[in-house]
Order: C-alpha cells, then sequence, then structure tokens
C-alpha cells in the first residue's frame, strides 16, 4: 500500500500526506480503489474509538470540520464492509437515520437495503429505482464524475453481493448501458476525479 496517500484512519486521499479531514471523501475513494483489486485497508481501524457508528463518526452533512460525513461515504463504507467480508461492521451502518437525522433519498436507502439483502420481495422495486437514478448520472456531461464515481462503487460492490450467473450479467449488462450513456469508461472517469499524475490508482486502472 501506498502509505503516504493514506490518513491516520487508513483512508486514501486525491493528494500525499492527507490529514484525516483534509478530504470529504476518504472513505469513498477508499472504496473505489479498492474495487480496482487494491489492497483493502484495515477497515477496523475506523472503529477503535469508544464512540458507536451511530455518533461521532456519522454525522449527516456537518458542512465542515471532521465531522463532516456525507451519504457519498456512507456508500463507501457500505461498499468496503462487502468487499472486505466485515458483516458485522456492515449490519452496525444505518440505512435511514443516524445523528437525529433522516436520511430518505430512494437511491441509497435502495443500495443499504440491497447491499443488506433487506425486504427481499422488494428487490425489484430497489432495483428499478437505482437503475433510473444511475441513468440520470451518466447523461450527465463528461466533466462531471462525482455521481459517475459513486456508481462504479454501487455496480462494483453489488457484483459482489450478486454472484449468480443472471445477476453479474445484468449488472454488466446496466454498466454497459450507463457508460455507453456516460460516452466513457471507467477509467477516463477515474482519471478526470484523481488528477494527481503519481496517485497509485492510475496503476491499478490499466489492469482493468
Amino acid at each position: 500500500m501506498h502509505n503516504e496517500w493514506l490518513d491516520s484512519e487508513r483512508f486514501i486521499h486525491l493528494h500525499k500526506n492527507p490529514e484525516p479531514n483534509q478530504s470529504e471523501n476518504g472513505p469513498l475513494f477508499t472504496a473505489h480503489i479498492n474495487l480496482y483489486r487494491y489492497t483493502n485497508p484495515n477497515l477496523r481501524s475506523l472503529f477503535t474509538n469508544p464512540s458507536s457508528p451511530q455518533t461521532s463518526q456519522f454525522r449527516a452533512n456537518v458542512l465542515s470540520g471532521s465531522d463532516h460525513f456525507s451519504h457519498d461515504n456512507m456508500t463507501g463504507l457500505y461498499s468496503l464492509c462487502i468487499t472486505g467480508q466485515h458483516f458485522t461492521l456492515l449490519h452496525k451502518l444505518p440505512i435511514l437515520k443516524w445523528n437525529d437525522r433522516w436520511w430518505l433519498h430512494p437511491r441509497d436507502i435502495s443500495f443499504y437495503l440491497l447491499t443488506r439483502k433487506k425486504l427481499c420481495l422488494l428487490s425489484p422495486l430497489f432495483v428499478l429505482v437505482l437503475f433510473l437514478a444511475s441513468l440520470v448520472s451518466f447523461a450527465q456531461e463528461k466533466e462531471r464524475t462525482s455521481g459517475k464515481l459513486l456508481w462504479h462503487v454501487r455496480l462494483r460492490t453489488l457484483r459482489k453481493v450478486y454472484t449468480s450467473r443472471i445477476s453479474l450479467s445484468m449488472l454488466k449488462l446496466w454498466e454497459r448501458i450507463g457508460l455507453l450513456l456516460a460516452r466513457q469508461t471507467w477509467q477516463e472517469v477515474s482519471r478526470i476525479y484523481f488528477t494527481d499524475k503519481d496517485h497509485p490508482l492510475h496503476e491499478l486502472i490499466g489492469r482493468e
């Protein structure tokens, strides 16, 4: 692992030698890179503090400071728990509410429930919600990469959860449709966001 790109909580950043709160999307970036077959940082280190996952580590949309924690980062944590097989930690992550704030975006709720295989009878509805939401992001102009980066994390994470031949074929088709709509590859999306030419991500995306 290129430790100079990691903060003290083992999350990767866009620039070298970061402070923990230098970027608000460390968990998301780490999940994105982890899905490129990178060594998974020790997710358990995130939970060494005495606070529980529902308290200071998961404050919803605080605008600044180390307490900031967005739905993007929650998506990243769900992905890291799935790919690292930290299933006990996965079930500690909130779905609808934390820090006395409700998070009710259908896209995020659908993804969180699908990763945990909750309410299985409603899974087709969750998939439909995600599919329609993804088309909106993929249709954005090429320079708008943040939403597409999230879809890389969501779709590649779901491929770790639903591993039957039919499920994988559908998810791969979903990716192809999205990238055709975007007129980009995942590698191009990543390169636009990770601009530092020395970033270890660039060593990985050539292996896809």
